[in-house]
């Protein structure tokens, strides 16, 4: 943050990248759902290293979902951006497919088309093209490669997320690997298999409680925990309160 000029920074499902004062990017990955990575990146929009007007690539293509818990602060942050004037010229937004695509699209679209050179695309390729940021192509696409998760690891994600009582085995098979492929990409990108069902078990449950009034024991046994019990202890490390009281604040 205090020189992030030919730098990139990852927390967490975001990464940022600075190519130089008049060319930066940002890349979503997986389930977002930690409030703690947008408010410790999200200032780098308005950093004095840029030289504004400057020209974005938002990558969000391998988003699998996003905590609706974030979606005010998602919104709050977009429509600073499009209103500070002479900060951004052009931006390029590289959208999931489905659903999430759609949600996105129709989310944002109002503060950023109705106030800068805004466009979904659907490939880096149109990205570049429309930011007219090909003479710089090698380079991103170097910054990118360096942050990039594997496809692998999005896809273990995204199952994960669905159903975190998936097995090693039923996900391999899901995505046609072997277990051996599957831990060896775990591997590559810092994580191991049991690490990210532990991170989507709680993220599940975290977002029934917010969506459902499902029983605190019903909710437990759809994320996979042993026990109810089992499920507040590991709430309350992260939280510092219970199950029942988070559900309360929502």
């Amino acid at each position: 943050m205090a020189a992030p000029v030919g730098r990139w920074a990852q927390v967490s499902e975001l990464t940022v990248w600075m190519l130089g004062p008049k060319l930066a990017g940002s890349i979503y990955s997986g389930f977002v759902s930690s409030a703690e990575l947008l408010r410790t990146l999200a200032p780098l929009a308005f950093h004095r290293a840029f030289d504004r007007p400057f020209r974005a690539i938002v990558d969000v293509s391998a988003v699998t979902g996003v905590d609706v818990s974030l979606f005010p602060f998602l919104v709050d942050h977009t429509r600073e951006m499009a209103l500070t004037k002479g900060l951004i010229d052009r931006a390029a937004c590289i959208r999931p497919k489905g659903v999430t695509g759609a949600v996105a699209s129709g989310v944002f679209h109002d503060y950023l088309g109705a106030n800068m050179d805004f466009r979904f695309v659907d490939s880096f390729d149109e990205a570049v093209a429309y930011v007219e940021a090909e003479p710089h192509r090698a380079e991103i696409e170097a910054m990118i490669r360096a942050t990039a998760e594997s496809s692998v690891i999005v896809s273990l994600r995204r199952l994960l997320l669905e159903d975190p009582r998936r097995t090693l085995d039923a996900v391999a098979r899901s995505l046609g690997v072997s277990t051996r492929t599957l831990q060896r990409a775990c591997l590559d990108s810092e994580t191991t298999f049991r690490d990210e069902v532990a991170n989507a078990r709680f993220a599940f449950s975290e977002q029934l409680l917010r969506v459902t009034d499902d029983k605190i024991d019903a909710i437990a046994r759809r994320a996979g925990y042993s026990s109810s019990a089992a499920f507040a202890r590991r709430f309350q490390q992260v939280h510092g309160i219970t199950p029942t009281q988070f559900r309360a604040k929502r």
